[in-house]
């Protein structure tokens, strides 16, 4: 009777360990990078007795994350390209915008030029003519210059933007260091540490919406992050942080290094 009463005594507390697992599943379905977790059970090792092995219960093995590291990578590879597609296209609908407006815009200024050329060489004497080309030769320079203080401040905004994605992305490598010192604590004690493992994926999704990144995974627990070039970003607790610099070929312009 002892011996029936403690399998059904681990089976509630394997199954107890489903339910509660199960509980935090449905508590985190909105929760960003949570992975759903299941409980893994095995039978307990059996007793041998009377010349027979009796079984002895169940116990829980461990808590494991459902996770695919090639689709978690792959979201990672996309939510960069996304990125940069999605900043790209806001810089170019600006300029876009610019240098097509059918009324600001340039070609409305080159077609009044050319036109006006057009009327002067049909009749190179007429003193009209020749102050009207003048007068579109001068709208159209201001049309130039105007055009050219708007995408030098398009040119400040994007470098603000720059300086803006670099203080993020060091936050986020912080962050990442930080999660692998504690991923490392909780790893030499209680096992793998899923929701920490979760939230470190997470903000490495996050680090891909500023630049694109590689990881590694050494085998202790931790991540490594490397940007697109191969420079180490994160490794193991320790980070490099980025920082602007002048571009060597245009001290007006900022680039990341």
């Amino acid at each position: 009777m002892a011996d029936l009463l403690n399998i059904a005594l681990s089976g509630l507390r394997a199954f107890r360990s489903s339910l509660n697992t199960a509980g935090h599943n449905i508590a985190n379905v909105n929760t960003p990078g949570y992975s759903r977790q299941r409980v893994d059970l095995a039978a307990q090792q059996p007793m041998y007795m009377g010349g027979s092995f009796l079984g002895s219960g169940v116990a829980t093995v461990e808590v494991s994350r459902v996770y695919d590291q090639f689709l978690t990578g792959r979201v990672r590879e996309l939510t960069a390209t996304q990125a940069q597609e999605a900043a790209l296209h806001g810089l170019a609908s600006q300029i876009d915008g610019m240098l097509g407006d059918s009324a600001a815009g340039i070609a409305p200024a080159l077609a009044d030029f050319f036109s006006a050329l057009q009327d002067l060489a049909a009749d190179p004497a007429a003193i009209p003519a020749r102050q009207v080309v003048l007068g579109n030769a001068a709208a159209l320079a201001d049309r130039f210059g105007s055009l050219g203080a708007q995408l030098e401040s398009l040119a400040g905004i994007a470098d603000n933007q720059l300086g803006s994605a670099v203080d993020s992305a060091n936050h986020l490598a912080t962050q990442i260091a930080d999660l692998n010192r504690e991923i490392l604590i909780s790893q030499g004690t209680s096992g793998d540490a899923n929701d920490l493992l979760d939230r470190r994926d997470e903000i490495v999704r996050q680090l891909a919406q500023y630049a694109k990144v590689s990881v590694s995974e050494p085998g202790d627990g931790t991540l490594s992050v490397f940007l697109g070039n191969g420079q180490p970003l994160v490794v193991g607790t320790s980070v490099q942080q980025l920082s602007l610099v002048r571009d060597r070929f245009d001290p007006q312009r900022w680039q990341i290094g």
